[in-house]
């Protein structure tokens, strides 16, 4: 499933995380802070993009987050090891699930794991595009 959605939350400390259960009931299952500790800020959120079981939200200083439900269902933030996902300046992106394998490196015909087939694409303020497999 993919969904890419991009509200304008004004005036929120905190992203909360919905529950979707079914197509009706939606149910608030985590808070999760935005607060920057090391300088101080409170970005707003102006992105944001869902691929099982990952989270990818663009904030309005350029910046990104991107978070993974692990298996007691509590998003945790992805360490990024690349300083170009630090340092670059965002103008938006995307989580894409392959479900037919266009992109995979290696064809199988055993499948793949949950997460193993999603891929984060970003666009940069120089229009240099990002693709993370």
């Amino acid at each position: 499933m993919h969904l890419c959605l991009v509200p304008r939350i004004s005036a929120s400390r905190c992203l909360y995380k919905l529950l979707i259960k079914g197509c009706i009931d939606l149910g608030l299952a985590q808070i999760l802070p935005m607060f920057d500790d090391d300088t101080g800020a409170e970005p707003k959120i102006v992105s944001a993009s869902f691929a099982d079981p990952f989270l990818l939200l663009v904030r309005d200083d350029a910046s990104i987050f991107v978070a993974q439900c692990d298996d007691s269902n509590e998003l945790e933030e992805i360490e990024r090891e690349d300083d170009g996902l630090l340092t670059t300046k965002w103008l938006t992106g995307c989580l894409y699930t392959d479900t037919t394998n266009a992109f995979a490196t290696v064809q199988s015909d055993k499948g793949s794991k949950p997460g193993e087939n999603v891929m984060m694409f970003l666009l940069s303020s120089g229009g240099a595009l990002y693709v993370s497999f």
